[in-house]
């Protein structure tokens, strides 16, 4: 699985050049302000909607706010 992950120095330039608060970038891509500031944190990924909205509102391309992760499986250790 591949999740995208939001580069924040370059997002927190972004709002700062734009004079956007954070509160404002929530209710622009409708999300609510906890999901917003989990996104821009980086503790959540956000879902391919709000991913496209995200894009559309910084007027940026994905290479240029997001990083791919690639989630794979959990591994176990069978040391003893």
């Amino acid at each position: 699985m591949i999740r995208a992950k939001i580069k924040r120095e370059t997002v927190n330039q972004i709002l700062l050049r734009h004079n956007i608060s954070q509160n404002h970038l929530a209710k622009r891509l409708r999300i609510s302000s906890g999901y917003c500031s989990q996104i821009l944190a980086g503790t959540r990924f956000p879902s391919p909607k709000v991913r496209a909205r995200l894009m559309r509102e910084l007027d940026s391309d994905f290479d240029t706010i997001f990083e791919a992760i690639i989630a794979g499986k959990l591994e176990v250790s069978n040391a003893r």
